[in-house]
């Protein structure tokens, strides 16, 4: 996992929690990046009433939520430790102490920020979980995209009954069961087995009527179609004609690419589309590698590749 800075914010509520002189630190610990997880933890001090003169605060540490649980028995013994060692200082060889609790929360507050960015680059396994709970939520609605052949109710109003229903022979739909996720842009392939160029463009409609998949910032095609050609005519010559074409929806080249994968593949009669949705960050040449992938993968996984 790539080093993040993280931000802290300290909450900090005063009262009587467990009595007299006894109060209540939240400590929330917020990456700056929004796909790696947050954690919370809470210190409770209860002042004692030779505090500060002779004994230190008594306190308790715990997270407020945190998967897997990171404060073990070691970090609670660095902090323990660290705090005495501050309270003690406070005497400056003299036989009395000095208020400490300001200092404990600070220390507390940048210890605890530095040792949560550790364990994540130490444990890379939560964040891509995290990021995979947070990318299934976000991609929620367009799992529950319905195929072709899934029923739907039909919209009867005087103005939709006149327009043609291009789902009635739509072929089947197929999507990736997970995107490919880097750097925040998202990618996700769709296929179908088409045999015209009018199969072609009622499945590129039938997407594009997903709001989520409309929204994505590039929606690229291609298709291959191959035809068996009669012997019939001046020559008689038998084989094979290949319809095919691609559209690059502002990727400039990669539809390109999408189409000359079909070519090596030797696929055939099937249209592909990768969506992106595009993250804040350019991938550069790395784009093309994953339109690409997440093509390949699905066209395999559905028979479209030849053994």
């Amino acid at each position: 996992m790539r080093c993040t800075k993280l931000t802290m914010k300290s909450l900090v509520s005063c009262g009587t929690i467990r009595g007299e002189n006894s109060y209540l630190v939240k400590f929330a610990i917020d990456p700056q990046e929004e796909d790696v997880p947050p954690t919370r933890v809470i210190l409770t001090i209860h002042l004692p009433p030779t505090y500060p003169r002779s004994d230190p605060p008594v306190y308790e540490l715990k997270e407020a939520y945190g998967e897997p649980s990171w404060i073990k028995n070691d970090i609670l013994a660095v902090i323990r430790a660290e705090l005495l060692s501050m309270f003690e200082a406070t005497a400056m060889g003299g036989a009395q102490h000095d208020v400490v609790l300001f200092e404990w929360i600070e220390w507390l507050k940048t210890w605890l920020e530095n040792s949560w960015l550790e364990f994540l680059v130490e444990n890379p396994e939560l964040v891509e979980r995290f990021r995979s709970k947070a990318l299934r939520e976000e991609f929620e609605m367009l799992s529950r995209v319905p195929n072709s052949t899934d029923s739907e109710e039909k919209v009867t109003t005087t103005e939709t009954s006149l327009k043609p229903d291009f789902t009635v022979n739509l072929p089947f739909v197929h999507h990736s069961r997970e995107p490919l996720v880097d750097r925040k842009s998202v990618f996700i392939a769709s296929v179908a087995s088409v045999t015209s160029v009018q199969e072609v463009q009622d499945v590129k409609q039938y997407l594009l009527s997903n709001p989520k998949i409309a929204k994505a910032t590039h929606n690229i095609l291609a298709y291959r179609i191959v035809q068996p050609r009669t012997g019939k005519g001046k020559h008689g010559l038998e084989g094979e004609t290949v319809i095919s074409d691609c559209d690059d929806d502002g990727e400039n080249a990669a539809g390109g690419r999408l189409l000359h994968l079909l070519e090596m593949c030797k696929c055939k009669n099937v249209v592909v589309v990768v969506s992106r949705w595009y993250g804040g960050t350019l991938l550069g040449p790395d784009r093309f590698k994953h339109i690409n992938n997440v093509a390949r993968e699905l066209l395999d996984a559905q028979g479209f590749i030849p053994k």
